[in-house]
């Protein structure tokens, strides 16, 4: 955890400078969330005595990974049609 927020913190100045940077703060962002999520959950387990709020959490995580690609899938897809015009 404290890596994945050291690693944001260097990523956020040239999270626009690129794709790729972008990317890669985006995905830190979600490893940061995932992380806390994680242990928020491991929490709940014990405390509930129960395994639904790791479900819960899972499928929470699993939606936020799925969003954050399509966004840049997207950028992605757009960013190289812009170079195919430019040609």
């Amino acid at each position: 955890l404290v890596a994945n927020l050291a690693c944001l913190r260097l990523l956020r100045v040239h999270r626009r400078d690129d794709l790729n940077l972008r990317s890669r703060w985006v995905f830190s962002r979600v490893d940061v969330l995932a992380n806390l999520a994680t242990i928020l959950a491991a929490a709940g387990v014990w405390i509930l005595r129960s395994a639904w709020p790791d479900i819960v959490v899972g499928v929470l995580v699993a939606v936020l990974v799925l969003r954050d690609s399509v966004a840049v899938l997207r950028e992605a897809v757009s960013e190289n049609r812009s170079l195919r015009s430019a040609k």
